[in-house]
């Protein structure tokens, strides 16, 4: 997906309220709570083993953000406010079209998300958002999400000249779609995360079976660490070759 949905919402100023909703932002201009980025990505079960065991570079998702905008007849203003926004930060940023749900109006574009096999590559991106997938000693595979802080800082600069606001990735949503395109069951660990709509805090083991998926959503907590601190790793691929009956 690096994101197949992504949903930012660059909200107009309100008063400021105690529960935040998925599709507005409370905060006046002096007492702002953030805007949220949220985040739906596609990952393949194939696509990380690759990156992971086999190195290989260049590899990207595709992803369709879903920009919240005042009104469906300012359409074509914002879709230009937003490619000199998101220039430098995502990846062939493309808007296509604007949509209404319900009261609330979006602006739906395309986008590219690099899927890297380590740190390293992923310092040498320039995107906004990665996915890593680094191979460990004893076979597992461990899927991380990271943050650009820099280019984070930049798009929030940006944004604020703009519209007066700042993006809070602490009150984001955070969701891998896991999809086991391989031609086995799969066993997966997670643990602080949302899994299908479930909290698990533990660390947990899980089974997919073959074309199934798993929602995996980051916590809040999980957010708001990738925003301190750049990476956060809500799942791993479990390493089944010593133990072929797991399935």
């Amino acid at each position: 997906m690096f994101f197949t949905i992504a949903q930012l919402h660059l909200c107009k100023g309100k008063v400021m309220r105690s529960l935040f909703s998925l599709s507005a932002i409370a905060g006046a201009l002096i007492v702002v709570a953030g805007c949220e980025l949220d985040i739906t990505s596609d990952v393949y079960v194939s696509d990380l083993r690759d990156v992971a065991t086999n190195n290989t570079e260049g590899l990207t998702t595709p992803a369709t953000i879903a920009i919240q905008i005042p009104s469906m007849d300012k359409c074509d203003e914002y879709s230009e406010k937003l490619i000199e926004i998101m220039r430098g930060i995502l990846l062939e940023f493309t808007p296509k079209t604007c949509e209404r749900d319900g009261m609330t109006s979006y602006l739906l574009s395309d986008t590219q998300v690099p899927l890297l096999g380590s740190e390293k590559s992923w310092r040498q991106s320039s995107s906004l958002f990665g996915i890593l997938a680094e191979a460990q000693d004893d076979g597992d595979i461990l899927v991380t999400v990271a943050n650009n802080s820099g280019k984070f800082r930049v798009l929030n600069e940006r944004v604020d000249d703009e519209f007066h606001q700042s993006i809070d990735l602490a009150e984001s949503e955070i969701i891998l779609i896991l999809n086991n395109d391989e031609r086995e069951p799969i066993t997966y660990l997670v643990g602080g995360v949302f899994l299908n709509g479930q909290p698990i805090y533990y660390d947990e083991e899980f089974s997919l079976k073959r074309r199934h998926t798993a929602e995996i959503k980051l916590s809040n907590v999980g957010a708001a660490y990738l925003e301190k601190n750049e990476y956060a790793t809500p799942l791993v691929l479990v390493d089944q070759s010593s133990n072929p009956e797991s399935n």
